[in-house]
């Protein structure tokens, strides 16, 4: 039987939810009605081999499957393709909505004209660049999969080629796929748009004898000079995201991919992060100077930015052990 749950999950592998259920339904019943048409003395794992043999190429019988053939975006990752530009754009739209929102709830004066320009460009520049961006990884996974495919039907396909069934403590869920991709690109989304246009908001306000006064938490002219770094996370990030939904388990390889653009996420961050100057040097004194604190509130502040630091490479390095840990630890093959 484990070539045949083998070979089932090198089918529906391409499928998600009851359309996956449905097939794996389907070809597992045609498989047990061609064993049984077998005639012969042979033994049971000798005519589940033949009747495997006899189907071919797990793939041919996906495209079956489909019933169609899309060529920019080959047929084994159209649909999912398609859902994850749906969901990065409706996320993009949401993150960008949110970030204009927060903007001019702490900035008054703003003319509505003015508000729904700026609008209009951000959404339509962030729509633009989520679509380029997710099409081009598809792009790159679909003829890096077709090169590895040519290579292969240069030789002629048997049961030896059947992916092994991953450990279920290996699997990620689709769920949980499509949840890192919305969390990811709606998070950073938000941060960048506000990064990019006005980095003064991210600041405390506090009630002063005349009203009340930001002080910003970044020095925002060095903050913007990050803007290449903060956009090269933001897309790493968002491979790491797109890399769960295509390898759909933790394998080796897929860990420690996934490990070298976490190290790379988590170092870019920490030399922002490090960079002194790229901090209000006079934040703390700032508002030390308007709330009487019982505490040593630059003290409190330094220990503050050290924790965020101590965070980041502490969720860095947890994700890359993790990773790893799954790979090695649930490997199939």
């Amino acid at each position: 039987m484990d070539y045949i749950n083998r070979y089932i999950y090198a089918v529906t592998k391409y499928f998600s939810g009851k359309q996956r259920e449905e097939i794996e339904k389907e070809l597992r019943a045609n498989i047990m009605d061609m064993i049984e048409q077998q005639q012969g003395p042979e033994l049971f794992e000798e005519k589940v081999k033949q009747v495997l043999l006899k189907l071919g190429d797990p793939e041919n019988i996906a495209d079956g499957y489909r019933g169609t053939k899309r060529y920019l975006i080959g047929p084994n990752y159209y649909d999912t393709y398609i859902l994850v530009l749906k969901i990065v754009i409706a996320s993009v739209f949401v993150g960008i909505s949110l970030a204009v929102l927060v903007e001019n709830l702490f900035i008054s004066g703003n003319q509505i004209g003015q508000v729904m320009e700026n609008y209009v460009s951000l959404v339509f520049s962030g729509v633009l660049q989520a679509f380029t961006w997710t099409t081009v990884a598809f792009f790159i996974i679909e003829r890096k999969n077709r090169f590895a495919s040519h290579l292969t039907q240069k030789r002629e396909w048997d049961l030896s080629k059947l992916p092994a069934i991953p450990h279920n403590k290996a699997i990620i869920s689709f769920a949980d796929a499509i949840a890192t991709i919305v969390v990811t690109t709606v998070v950073y989304t938000i941060v960048i748009t506000i990064i990019f246009s006005d980095p003064e908001l991210i600041a405390a306000y506090v009630q002063g004898d005349n009203g009340t006064v930001v002080i910003p938490v970044f020095h925002t002219d060095v903050l913007q000079g990050y803007k290449f770094f903060i956009l090269t996370v933001f897309m790493m990030s968002i491979l790491k995201a797109l890399l769960k939904l295509y390898y759909r388990k933790w394998t080796v390889s897929h860990a420690v991919i996934h490990s070298v653009l976490t190290a790379l996420v988590t170092i870019i961050t920490l030399v922002i992060l490090l960079d002194s100057t790229v901090w209000n040097a006079n934040f703390a004194t700032e508002i030390d100077s308007l709330v009487n604190w019982s505490i040593d509130f630059p003290l409190f502040w330094k220990r503050v930015k050290q924790s965020i630091v101590a965070v980041v490479a502490i969720v860095g390095f947890t994700q890359i052990i993790v990773a790893l840990y799954k790979a090695f630890r649930y490997r199939s093959a």
